[in-house]
């Protein structure tokens, strides 16, 4: 028998063509299954490019079983999350010179992927100040989304900390504890910048 060669085959222009996916993707609004909102509007998106492009988003929705989550981020800009979400699925974006400072701050806290000082790391889970609570708002009209609530995170041990555990750990123990899958939403707090 003869030896079998391997051959290698490349797609020269993959990137470009994925990048060009992403848009088509969004623009012609094939297959969402993920629905923001923010300042009494909402905007759908893709799972997987939310996770790809940051860790805080990979996390959040790991955390939630529904196949189509609505995520609350109160305290969030509409203009800047309909900015993020050009960046993350054309990979830039235009912004106002006053806006600027808030918008990559939004991206350092939200940890998107080219906006955040972390690069491609790995980073912790998110930060703190990104605290879950309940929502008093309206729900929104059936839109063919499962929302999900997950309750206020305590930092005090009202969950029952171990305090042998690492501060990190302690976080990832916090947002994995509050998930409550029979309510209504996410919600996110977002501190106002």
């Amino acid at each position: 028998m003869g030896s079998m060669e391997r051959l290698h085959l490349r797609w020269n222009d993959f990137e470009s063509n994925i990048k060009l996916g992403f848009s088509e993707l969004r623009e012609d609004e094939d297959f969402y299954d993920v629905t923001l909102a923010c300042e009494s509007k909402q905007i759908k998106a893709h799972k997987v490019i939310l996770s790809a492009c940051s860790p805080f988003f990979r996390y959040l929705i790991k955390s939630v079983s529904h196949a189509h989550p609505l995520l609350y981020l109160r305290g969030i800009k509409f203009d800047h999350l309909e900015a993020l979400l050009s960046f993350m699925y054309n990979g830039e974006v235009s912004v106002s010179q006053e806006e600027l400072s808030s918008f990559l701050s939004l991206g350092e806290e939200l940890q998107i992927k080219g906006l955040n000082k972390g690069g491609l790391s790995k980073p912790p889970p998110p930060e703190p100040h990104f605290v879950a609570s309940e929502s008093d708002e309206q729900t929104p009209e059936d839109n063919g989304t499962s929302p999900v609530m997950v309750d206020p995170i305590v930092v005090d041990g009202e969950f029952g900390m171990n305090d042998d555990l690492s501060e990190g750990d302690k976080e990832l123990q916090d947002y994995s504890e509050v998930v409550n899958e029979d309510s209504g939403e996410v919600s996110v707090t977002h501190d106002e910048l």
